[in-house]
């Protein structure tokens, strides 16, 4: 239009176009500045949605993680807690057998002295009766000897009594004599014969008395030493059997008491080992629950520490998209048409090629979470929301 025109000179036409030119140039500059800047400001949006989108898939796999941690965790402590319990059963059965072990071995012990104290006793009493026995062979044969110094005894008496009653004869018939020698008449001399006569039968009679009673003294001495010799042997032979019935007696009431305190022992034995046994698994319960009580404690502490980071990089994020002058609450409405996440597509990659490289597996592991579903409060992804197709 400028060159067209008839009424401007060469000079104006010129000076016109070099300011239309000066124009178009600065209104591309501007454009091509706005441009720049509207496309800083949606690499910004877009690096910032992209920020968001992945700390937020962050914050579910460090939950999910978390909770995988966890669960192993608890299961290591059940797994724990049922080894303390079959330990403790383990434990309960092997006591239980090695006091009835103790207990057979005490018996048999106990019944084992119990014999042994019976055949030792068996034994002394055998030997005591034996050694009594002995002596009451010993003495019936020394018993002749103290026999004969008795008769001795005896005889000598018998005879001193027969000397004196001899001495008494002839002094008696010595006096009659005596007596005849101042009488000297027939009949005098009958009368000595006939006194001779009858003092003669009176002395032998005398000395048959006094024979008769030298044999029924000998007799007696005999018998009554022969029964004294049997009544203290058999008075012997019943104390010593009293003797040995009463020890035998009161060896079988001790033998019998112990058995009873031994039998009260097991009792108590077995009696406080099932209290220990009881106060040691109440001990186990109350440990273990302890020990959930502090996981369970410790497991919310924890939880509630990773809540607290993942919120503070969260308000990072949005503190951050505020400060390019965009509401956050917008900026998630606008994310729900743009599908930028460059790590979903290597989600079959990395299925395709687990067998080649593990690692991969590892890294990708924020791909095989489902974008459209999130634990956090400030996502800004909804459960119904649909995606399109990066171009």
């Amino acid at each position: 239009e400028i060159l067209g025109s008839s009424t401007r000179g060469k000079t104006e036409k010129e000076d016109e176009i070099r300011r239309l030119k000066d124009d178009l140039q600065l209104k591309i500059r501007n454009d091509e500045q706005t441009l720049k800047t509207q496309l800083l400001h949606d690499h910004n949006v877009r690096r910032l949605q992209l920020k968001r989108r992945k700390l937020l898939l962050l914050h579910v796999l460090e939950q999910k993680l978390f909770e995988e941690k966890c669960t192993k965790n608890m299961d290591t402590i059940i797994q724990r807690h049922a080894l303390l319990k079959k330990h403790h059963e383990q434990t309960k059965e092997l006591e239980h057998k090695q006091l009835a072990n103790l207990h057979k071995m005490r018996n048999e012990f106990t019944g084992k002295q119990h014999q042994t104290e019976i055949a030792n006793f068996n034994e002394y009493s055998n030997r005591r009766q034996k050694e009594l026995a002995k002596r009451h062979a010993l003495s019936q044969k020394q018993f002749p000897k103290s026999i004969k110094m008795k008769q001795a005894d005896i005889k000598r008496q018998h005879k001193e009594a027969y000397n004196t009653q001899t001495r008494q004869y002839k002094a008696l018939k010595e006096k009659i004599r005596l007596d005849y020698l101042y009488v000297s008449t027939n009949n005098s001399r009958d009368e000595l014969d006939f006194k001779l006569k009858t003092l003669k039968d009176e002395q032998r009679r005398k000395f048959d008395l006094l024979y008769q009673r030298y044999e029924e003294t000998i007799q007696k001495m005999l018998d009554q030493q022969n029964f004294k010799l049997n009544s203290d042997q058999e008075r012997e032979r019943l104390s010593l059997k009293t003797i040995l019935d009463d020890d035998q007696r009161n060896l079988l009431y001790l033998q019998e008491e112990s058995r009873h305190r031994i039998e009260q022992q097991h009792l108590d034995e077995r009696k406080q080992l099932e209290r220990n046994i009881e106060e040691r698994f109440i001990e186990l319960n109350k440990q273990m629950e302890q020990e959930l009580t502090a996981y369970n404690e410790d497991r919310t502490r924890q939880f509630t520490l990773l809540l607290e980071k993942q919120r503070r990089e969260l308000s990072q994020i949005d503190s951050e998209i505020t400060n390019l002058g965009i509401n956050v609450a917008d900026l998630a409405e606008s994310m729900q048409d743009i599908h930028f996440f460059t790590a979903i597509p290597n989600v079959n990659t990395s299925s395709n090629n687990n067998n080649n490289n593990n690692n991969n597996n590892n890294n990708n592991r924020t791909s095989m979470i489902s974008v459209h579903r999130s634990y956090s409060s400030n996502s800004f992804v909804s459960n119904s929301g649909t995606t399109t197709n990066h171009k």
